[in-house]
């Protein structure tokens, strides 16, 4: 951290790919020194970089102050990826309207596809009370079979690894 730090631009890289038969939009928050040159190389001279994701419930957000870190103190380009689905597109900040559960007893949902909706009647809320001293109780959605929330479900793995090769095809090109 008692380096000079480097000037970075942030930016987004909103894209959509195709997996398992389903299109799926996909968030990507791209931070690099603003200045091309203080791009860091390795011993072999290619320029460095890391594709970051988070943990499994949360967004780019939790994962930028190590973001900018190791863009405006070392110099690597960084990708710092969200699931699909976890990005928010509707809103110039990201942040999701709303609670998880609303009142109405409905949730919120994934959005894996802009303009796609998931309703309530593709799901069932289910609330786990097993290990209730410990986590208290937890509830969550269930994708109902048949539906289009239980497609995404077991097609949403695959689509994770494939925006990953395509964020690094695109941002960290072998040469």
């Amino acid at each position: 951290l008692a380096k000079p730090s480097i000037a970075i631009r942030k930016s987004e890289d909103i894209f959509r790919i195709r997996s398992n038969g389903l299109d799926w939009d996909i968030g990507n928050v791209v931070y690099e020194p603003n200045d091309r040159s203080k791009i860091a190389v390795g011993p072999d001279g290619k320029k460095l970089g890391i594709l970051m994701t988070h943990g499994g419930a949360s967004d780019w957000r939790s994962i930028e102050r190590l973001a900018r870190t190791f863009t405006g103190k070392r110099g690597f380009k960084v990708c710092s990826f969200t699931y699909p689905g976890r990005f928010y597109f509707d809103d110039p900040k990201h942040d999701w309207p709303d609670d998880t559960f609303h009142a109405d007893g409905t949730v919120r949902t994934p959005i894996w596809l802009r303009g796609e909706a998931i309703t309530p009647d593709q799901y069932d809320v289910h609330t786990d009370r097993s290990h209730r001293e410990i986590y208290g109780s937890r509830s969550y959605a269930v994708a109902r079979p048949g539906s289009r929330f239980h497609l995404r479900m077991a097609a949403w793995p695959k689509a994770i690894l494939d925006a990953m090769k395509d964020i690094c095809r695109r941002h960290f090109p072998p040469d």
